[in-house]
C-alpha cells in the first residue's frame, strides 16, 4: 500500500519531495516497496506498521483537507455576503504563527457546493 498525492502545478510539493507512507502484508513485501519508492523519493519513506495504520493515516489527512476546504468555502460565502474580501482576511490570518492556511476551493466533498455557490 502506498498513498499517492499528486498536486498538478505545485512546484514545491512534488512526488519526490513528499515523504512516502508505505505498508504491506509482510516484511519482505514492505522492504521491496520501500526500496522502490526510496530510489526516487528524496523526502524519505515512512514504514507504517500495518496497512490499517497507513489507510487510517490517509483517512485523517483526506478528512482534514476536505473539512478545511469546506469550512473555508462556507466562510467565503459569509464574507461575500458581508462585502469582505476573503483574500484580505486570509492575508491577515496568515500573520499568526498558528494559522493553518486553507483556501476556498474544491475537494472531493465540497466541489459541487463550491462550483454552484461561489464560482458561478
Amino acid at each position: 500500500m502506498s498513498d499517492i498525492r499528486i498536486n498538478p502545478g505545485d512546484k514545491q510539493h512534488r512526488f519526490e519531495t513528499i515523504m512516502k507512507v508505505v505498508s504491506a502484508q509482510d516484511a519482505k513485501t514492505l522492504d521491496i516497496i520501500a526500496d522502490v519508492y526510496g530510489s526516487v523519493v528524496t523526502a524519505g519513506i515512512h514504514r507504517a506498521p500495518s496497512i490499517k495504520v497507513a489507510e487510517a493515516a490517509k483517512v485523517i489527512e483526506n478528512t482534514q483537507r476536505d473539512l478545511n476546504i469546506a469550512f473555508m468555502n462556507e466562510l467565503s460565502l459569509i464574507f461575500k455576503a458581508l462585502d469582505i474580501d476573503t483574500g484580505d482576511v486570509l492575508a491577515a490570518a496568515r500573520t499568526k504563527w498558528n494559522f493553518m492556511p486553507s483556501q476556498p476551493g474544491s475537494s472531493s466533498i465540497a466541489a459541487s457546493v463550491f462550483v454552484r455557490n461561489i464560482c458561478c
